[in-house]
């Protein structure tokens, strides 16, 4: 079964990134750490267990999500670009 993106029909906002975050502390999304990326912070997967939607974010210096990604590959090269201009 495919995983279908988490905001395909909802628009990302500038707090996108902290309600995930706070989703996810609170245990209303299950949050599952993906991959290392090189010199730049972890990609996890979160997945919305009502409805099976998933997206991906990466942590950046203070551990805080990143606004979410389709992929788990975009997720980490968006972490190695920010990585990259800190």
């Amino acid at each position: 079964m495919s995983e279908k993106y988490m905001f395909e029909n909802r628009p990302i906002s500038g707090m996108t990134w902290n309600d995930l975050q706070e989703a996810a502390c609170h245990g209303a999304l299950v949050c599952t750490k993906e991959r290392d990326v090189e010199k730049a912070g972890p990609v996890y997967k979160l997945r919305d267990p009502c409805s099976e939607e998933v997206c991906y974010v990466f942590t950046d210096e203070a551990e805080q999500f990143s606004n979410p990604y389709r992929t788990a590959d975009e997720a980490a090269e968006m972490s190695h670009k920010y990585a990259d201009e800190l």
